[in-house]
């Protein structure tokens, strides 16, 4: 298909010009001509008509008036005899008196200065003068009554001055024999008493020899307007019939064809982006088309006025957003915002929902596997059927909602989400993802938002930084971060799931800037406040693996040299036990696809030099009292025991059996804590003293034997499994002895008493 040479006005809504080009994509120039030749054949058969221009809103009245101007201007070049063509514009005159002086001076300024005119010109105004009181008339009595017209249209027949100044400038028009064009554009944006004195004037004081009207209007609009009127009443035929009365020849725009819609809309796309951004990919080709045909938008996009509109919003706006949104989603979006404000408002109003992040949904993902999704599907039905302008659009809107918002598409079909098509919006900045729904529904990136373009700007900065550049406060730093890399560093103390993901989004392997953002997020590692940021994961989570995974596509030997930088400190040696225990190989799936994970290439040596700085680390701790060990000290052992269990173990063992720590303390202090999901610095509570590592330590016989005297010594109330305990010494104490006599009356119903031993040996 060969695309149009000319360049559409996408900010204006000016009507098209004579541009031959930009008249041909949609026949609006033969349509001219043929009015040019309806009108010859109208002069001929009757000395004064009215033509109507029949369209909607938008659909190019005007640009078909302009250019059968230009062709009867160019027709008359030489004719003494030819059209002479004014416009009136009725919506500009406020009254009665005004409206009717603003036609006859219209009429006058469009007839030549030469003498030939000049008693017609006079005579008009004669005319003009001498209604000035019947129209105060008319308007004293309210032009929607029928009296005050009966009463001027008497006075204009009968034999008076006004009849008399009437008749003479109809002799003079007659005898000059030539036509006159006047064209009266937007009737549809009169009041109903405007529009009903405007229709009155063309039918009584405008019918004059040689004057002929072309009235450009919306029809339904007019009806809807003479329905306002005492004249018609609340009757469409009757509106319908006043208007055959006063037309004599229709001419019905055609309305747009699918062909026609989509080079419109092609031509207007083609404009936005040539000028600034690049060319559509062949998914969001493919995406377009399906909105456009599948989803109804062609349909919806009806007149040139609303292609233009949206695609003038689009090149007004997603300047502010460009590489910050999908092209396509934007339009869709625009769209709405345009031509379905209510549904653009709706997206607004149940983002969360839309987003799958509203309380009621992430606790239905935690329910029984069996839902009932008839409630969730009737509420999104009727919020869309509400919102639409038109209840007959609701299936197509929704189909459209449904491919933006894949949470909407899953609930609708009785699903919880899909992470790959979650992931598959993310990846193309979709208007149906988290990180990229507020940048549609904002003028730019919001100020919360995390723009694409400053993770960008932040991977080049650190391309081109030392390793001590990426530290804050650092001595040997040059200065300040650079904006960018503030950024991304606040960001990994808020949003941090957002910004590891756009990270990890951007850097490809063997990015020059993976060196130096490591050593930035390493260093924020210990800083961060490890309250909870979803259901399972807190912050320091997210940036655990986030740090495994940059790790698992880097060289080998930089591995190393980031693995011996942050063994240097304590934050280092805890993050790097965490990443060798993730580098571990094993049979679980790690994403989405179901790929097994298997151990990188530097695992094995990362996990010998992890384990032996922690060794050196635990020689130091050694001397330590067992309360100032237990501040950062127990979560240390824990990473050292996951990667050398025995080096652990023998260690700890020995702080007891040389006496440095006492055994029941050391219990006391090794029992696990758990936290309250989803919130912030939420306090802690203690869970179990973990059988399996007591038994690796110490063996549990042993510490029954130990500490046989202190269990049945001690009188504390027990503790009953999922009582919610804060995180005291005292409650420490009381799960360390009821978890020990729960373990010596598990020995003691094991072990058979004598008296049964002895009368098992005699039995015959």
């Amino acid at each position: 298909m060969s695309q149009p040479s000319y360049q559409p006005r996408l900010l204006s809504d000016e009507p098209l010009d004579a541009d031959a080009a930009a008249t041909d994509q949609l026949g609006r120039g033969r349509l001219a001509a043929h009015l040019q030749v309806l009108l010859t054949r109208l002069r001929r058969q009757r000395a004064s008509s009215v033509v109507g221009l029949v369209g909607p809103w938008g659909s190019g009245k005007t640009s078909v008036l302009n250019l059968l101007q230009q062709r009867l201007h160019a027709g008359n070049a030489g004719e003494r005899d030819g059209w002479i063509v004014t416009w009136f514009t009725p919506w500009l005159y406020s009254d009665a008196e005004t409206l009717q002086r603003g036609f006859f001076a219209e009429l006058r300024q469009a007839m030549p200065a030469d003498t030939r005119w000049r008693e017609t010109r006079t005579q008009l105004a004669k005319v003009a003068n001498a209604l000035t009181p019947l129209a105060a008339l008319a308007q004293v009595g309210g032009v929607n009554g029928e009296k005050p017209a009966e009463m001027l249209r008497d006075w204009i027949a009968g034999d008076t001055s006004v009849s008399a100044t009437h008749r003479q400038a109809a002799d003079a028009l007659d005898r000059l024999d030539q036509p006159i064009l006047v064209i009266l554009d937007d009737l549809d944006r009169l009041e109903a008493p405007e529009l009903l004195l405007t229709i009155k004037l063309v039918r009584m004081i405008g019918r004059l020899p040689n004057v002929h009207y072309l009235l450009s209007y919306d029809e339904q609009t007019l009806v809807d307007l003479l329905k306002h009127t005492s004249l018609v009443g609340d009757n469409d035929q009757r509106a319908l019939d006043y208007l055959e009365k006063l037309v004599q020849v229709r001419v019905d725009l055609p309305a747009l064809r699918p062909y026609q819609r989509t080079t419109l809309l092609t031509t207007a796309l083609n404009a936005v982006r040539d000028e600034r951004y690049a060319p559509l990919t062949n998914e969001q080709a493919q995406r377009l088309r399906t909105h456009l045909h599948e989803h109804g938008l062609l349909q919806r996009l009806d007149s040139p006025r609303t292609i233009n509109r949206v695609m003038g919003q689009i090149d007004a706006f997603h300047g502010l957003l460009d590489g910050e949104v999908d092209f396509v989603d934007y339009l869709v979006i625009t769209w709405l915002r345009t031509e379905e404000p209510r549904v653009y408002r709706m997206l607004e109003q149940y983002r969360d929902q839309l987003l799958g992040q509203s309380h009621e949904q992430l606790t239905r993902r935690l329910a029984a596997s069996t839902r009932d999704w008839t409630i969730v599907q009737q509420r999104w039905r009727q919020r869309i059927t509400d919102a639409v302008a038109d209840p007959a659009n609701s299936d197509s809107i929704l189909q459209l909602l449904t491919s933006l918002f894949p949470v909407l598409q899953a609930e609708l079909t009785g699903n919880l989400p899909n992470p790959q098509s979650t992931n598959s919006i993310a990846q193309r900045r979709g208007v149906g993802h988290p990180y990229y729904f507020d940048h549609y529904f904002s003028f730019g990136v919001p100020e919360e938002g995390l723009a694409d373009t400053v993770v960008r700007d932040a991977l080049t900065a650190l391309s081109g930084h030392q390793e001590v550049d990426v530290i804050e406060g650092n001595d040997n730093t040059d200065g300040p971060d650079d904006p960018a890399v503030a950024t991304v560093r606040a960001e990994l103390h808020g949003d941090v799931e957002r910004v590891t993901w756009k990270l990890e989004h951007y850097l490809t392997p063997g990015h020059p800037a993976t060196t130096g953002l490591l050593d930035l997020v390493a260093h924020e590692f210990g800083r961060l406040n490890d309250g909870e940021v979803g259901l399972l994961l807190s912050r320091r989570n997210v940036v655990e693996g986030f740090i495994y995974r940059l790790l698992a596509r880097t060289d080998p030997s930089d591995v190393l040299a980031f693995t011996d930088r942050q063994l240097a400190t304590d934050d280092g040696l805890r993050l790097m036990g965490i990443v060798a225990r993730i580098a571990r190989p094993n049979n679980d799936p790690i994403d989405s696809t179901g790929a097994l994970h298997t151990a990188p290439p530097w695992s094995e040596e990362v996990t010998r030099r992890t384990a032996a700085a922690y060794a050196v680390r635990h020689e130091t701790d050694r001397t330590h009292t067992l309360d100032v060990f237990d501040r950062v000290g127990v979560g240390r052992w824990y990473s050292w025991w996951s990667l050398d269990s025995s080096a652990a173990a023998t260690w700890l063992r020995e702080q007891v059996q040389t006496g440095r720590w006492d055994l029941w303390s050391v219990l006391a202090t090794w029992i696990g804590t758990r936290r309250i999901v989803g919130a912030d610095d939420a306090p802690a509570r203690v869970a179990e003293l973990d059988d399996h590592l007591v038994e690796q330590v110490f063996g549990i016989d042993w510490v029954l034997e130990k500490l046989h005297s202190r269990i049945t010594a001690t009188t504390a109330p027990a503790v009953h499994w999922g009582e919610d305990l804060p995180d005291t010494p005292t409650n420490r104490d009381r799960v360390v002895l009821t978890t020990l006599q729960h373990w010596a009356h598990q020995r003691e119903a094991a072990t058979p008493s004598t008296s049964a031993a002895d009368d098992d040996a005699s039995a015959p």
